[in-house]
């Protein structure tokens, strides 16, 4: 699924949400329509959240990568480095 900005004969851009899964393009969802550039990246955001939800796509915080690095490697437990030959095997 990706968001598709389309003018229409109203010189209004409407922005939908389309799927092409099968070769076709299908309309999804309108999520609105407006002129103002300050509306249509609110509803561009509207659409972003609207595929997240319908997609069940947990969102990764980018922002703060290093703490969400952190809290991942946190809870790593119980690892150690084994050698070359325990992980590959001997060579003949």
């Amino acid at each position: 699924m990706f968001i598709w900005k389309k003018v229409n004969k109203s010189v209004k851009f409407s922005i939908q949400v389309i799927d092409k899964s099968s070769n076709k393009y299908k309309v999804i969802k309108t999520i609105g329509c407006s002129d103002s550039p300050n509306e249509i990246e609110m509803l561009r955001n509207d659409a972003r959240q609207w595929i997240n939800k319908y997609q069940n796509n947990p969102e990764f915080d980018f922002h703060n990568f290093e703490d969400s690095i952190q809290r991942v490697v946190g809870t790593f437990s119980g690892h150690r480095l084994v050698g070359v030959v325990l992980t590959v095997g001997k060579s003949i």
